[in-house]
């Protein structure tokens, strides 16, 4: 295979766009647990 036809491969294979991938992602769940240390309000105030 010469040069000229190994390029013109390579270049054809990228010439073909890519196709989108659509996904649907489950809810959030995760939740902190109830505690009386001092970040666990900062966190539910922010978060």
């Amino acid at each position: 295979m010469n040069m000229k036809t190994l390029i013109a491969a390579t270049l054809a294979a990228f010439a073909v766009p890519a196709m989108a991938l659509e996904i649907t992602l489950p809810a959030e769940t995760a939740a902190y647990r109830p505690s009386d240390l001092p970040g666990y309000r900062l966190v539910q105030q922010t978060a």
